[in-house]
């Protein structure tokens, strides 16, 4: 198999972009304690990234099993399952065996980290990770199914990452850094909405009762524009207490960004052909703010 159907069936695309809080986290720890440690940073980086990838491997196998991706008669580059399974091109029990290889290299970095470590710290942060991963889409808990796929989805992007990141370089956890999750949950939370808006009827036959389908997609778009007020709410907050530097406000050149997202969520909600501008918008939000962060965070250390 080439590496390009491996690179599709990831989306690795997106993987990239969905470990930037690790990158911000670190810069974060530098900022407030001036500690970098390359080798512990890289095992957190590849540690994250074989959980993402796994995710979106674990996802496609189960939504395959329980038929919502079967069901999908449109899909975008950022939803409906990356459809290598439906297309013949690698076996479901090949997506499944690598993925459950991918969160077993992730567990024994996890482990490391948590042996050189006092405390359990990293071990509990793993168990909760591990459980809101395989859980997503797995029987019998199926978090996705339940109305809770988007909230898992948004603390594992948001104090998961950033706590474990920030706890590996520091070895502490401060209220600073749960301060600074909050933005970066409601990230991870806008992406999953968004994301699922396209895959509405296939999951509504599916009876894949996400956030979507319980509240409806026009709610769904009212929540999203209160996600983002919050995003930047939080962060002017984060602000003025000082607890990022005012560097970090770069990140407001995101706003006319959001303003437009949300109103073409609204003129096209049930077009998903014009829809997709608004999934396209949300991931250069996430990962604009992201990264804009970090250049914030590493220019106020210069």
């Amino acid at each position: 198999m080439c590496l390009r159907l491996w690179f599709r069936a990831t989306r690795f695309h997106m993987v990239i972009s969905g470990s930037s809080p690790i990158f911000v986290a670190t810069a974060f720890a530098y900022y407030t304690h001036h500690v970098f440690n390359w080798m512990l940073f890289l095992l957190t980086w590849l540690a994250m990234t074989a959980v993402l990838v796994s995710t979106d491997l674990l996802n496609d196998y189960y939504d395959h099993l329980l038929g919502a991706d079967d069901l999908n008669p449109v899909t975008t580059p950022f939803s409906g399952g990356s459809r290598v399974i439906q297309e013949g091109l690698i076996p479901k029990k090949t997506i499944f065996r690598v993925s459950i290889a991918l969160l077993v290299f992730a567990s024994i970095i996890g482990l490391y980290l948590n042996f050189i470590f006092d405390g359990i710290t990293i071990l509990l942060l793993g168990l909760v990770g591990f459980f809101l991963v395989f859980f997503y889409t797995a029987p019998p808990i199926k978090l996705c199914y339940r109305g809770f796929g988007e909230i898992a989805q948004a603390i594992g992007y948001g104090p998961v990452m950033l706590i474990g990141a920030y706890f590996v370089q520091t070895q502490v956890i401060t209220p600073a850094i749960v301060f600074l999750s909050i933005p970066f949950t409601f990230i991870g939370l806008i992406v999953g909405l968004i994301l699922s808006i396209p895959d509405y009827e296939a999951d509504k036959t599916a009876k894949k009762n996400n956030l979507v389908i319980i509240i409806g997609k026009k709610r769904t778009i009212i929540l999203y524009g209160s996600m983002l007020f919050l995003i930047f709410l939080s962060n002017t907050l984060l602000l003025y207490t000082k607890i990022i530097p005012i560097w970090c406000s770069i990140i407001f050149v995101t706003v006319p960004l959001a303003v437009l997202s949300v109103r073409n969520a609204m003129k096209h909600l049930n077009d998903v052909t014009l829809f997709l501008r608004t999934s396209k918008l949300t991931l250069l939000i996430a990962a604009l703010h992201n990264y804009l962060f970090i250049i914030g965070l590493v220019i106020s250390n210069i």
